[in-house]
């Protein structure tokens, strides 16, 4: 049993003309002889010369498609044999040690490698076209490979930078200890991203700016001192009403 969505639509095959049947010189032959023919058959008052135009597009492309396919099917039975006389040779020559056979075996070999590198030529053709169109325009190619710089590019150490990477939170951080401490004690500096490192940075830095922990206390009573001053104390007030005149 075989299911399939209703929306699935099978990828058409793209056909494109092989480059190295325009170098060759039987195919040649067989287009001027097929060309002939076919506008010596078909130009006729019946037909006119939009469709006699159209149409032998289509003549040559079916002759280049069947030419290709039997270059195919030769190279293919060319590659098996030669891979089969091969092996044959080593067997023979690895018992008889004769040199015939040792420079017979490096003719076919040499004969293997340029099949190969005929078969793989094109690719190699149709890569290269597809680097020179797409290398400098957006698309998946420049994504990948930006992607792959990104990768190699990243280190795997955190970057501490506050007065770029938090600027808003350590001028948050600034004006909240400038109300705390208006004079003592510099504003914090910290890393957000190490909250270890913001306990040591601002303790450092309070250290820094009073001597001991005594310096500490002392200005803390000295800032809280106002305030307290300025707030009557209830028992005093309530006693001071009572009393005579």
């Amino acid at each position: 049993m075989r299911m399939e969505s209703p929306l699935y639509r099978p990828t058409r095959t793209v056909w494109r003309l092989n480059e190295l049947l325009l170098s060759d010189e039987p195919t040649q032959a067989q287009l001027l002889e097929q060309l002939n023919n076919y506008f010596t058959e078909n130009d006729t008052e019946e037909i006119s010369a939009l469709t006699l135009w159209e149409a032998h597009k289509s003549v040559l492309r079916g002759l280049l498609i069947r030419i290709s396919a039997q270059k195919k099917k030769e190279a293919q039975r060319q590659m098996t044999a030669l891979a089969e006389q091969i092996a044959t040779l080593e067997t023979l020559h690895k018992r008889t040690r004769q040199e015939e056979h040792y420079r017979t075996l490096l003719t076919l070999r040499r004969q293997l490698s340029d099949l190969i590198a005929r078969k793989h030529h094109r690719s190699i053709q149709r890569s290269k076209a597809f680097f020179y169109i797409h290398a400098n325009k957006g698309g998946r190619l420049l994504a990948r490979m930006l992607r792959n710089q990104q990768t190699s590019a990243q280190t795997g150490r955190k970057a501490r930078r506050t007065s770029k990477a938090y600027p808003d939170y350590r001028a948050f951080k600034t004006a909240l200890h400038n109300a705390v401490f208006p004079t003592a004690i510099p504003p914090m500096e910290h890393t957000a991203t190490d909250p270890t490192n913001m306990g040591r940075k601002s303790q450092r830095i309070a250290t820094g700016a009073c001597k001991d922990t005594q310096d500490i206390s002392t200005m803390l009573q000295r800032t809280a001192a106002p305030k307290m001053a300025a707030t009557p104390d209830p028992d005093t007030s309530s006693t001071t009403s009572l009393s005579p005149s």
